[in-house]
């Protein structure tokens, strides 16, 4: 669900080029399949299917669960608001 969420925020925002990040190789593989998707999450996969379908380009990619321990830790936090929330940080240097 935050992906969608993400993904609704980035094109609100005008975004046109996106890099979606899982740690889970089965996510990865219903999103880029144009195989029909029969599991128990089958809405949430065409919801992030249709959104991605607005981006101009949006590449998906599977990363290490330990490589993705901010995503972890915000979802974590995420499950405990009842808001949604944005930090926008331009010019980020990862030094």
């Amino acid at each position: 669900m935050a992906c969608i969420e993400g993904l609704r925020w980035a094109h609100r925002w005008g975004f046109t080029q996106l890099n979606l990040e899982t740690d889970y190789a089965k996510i990865k593989s219903a999103l880029t399949s144009s195989a029909l998707d029969r599991s128990e999450v089958r809405p949430i996969i065409e919801e992030v299917r249709g959104w991605i379908r607005l981006m101009q380009e949006c590449s998906i990619s599977q990363v290490k669960r330990d490589g993705n321990s901010v995503a972890n830790a915000l979802a974590l936090y995420a499950r405990k608001c009842k808001h949604s929330a944005a930090w926008l940080h331009y010019n980020m240097s990862l030094n």
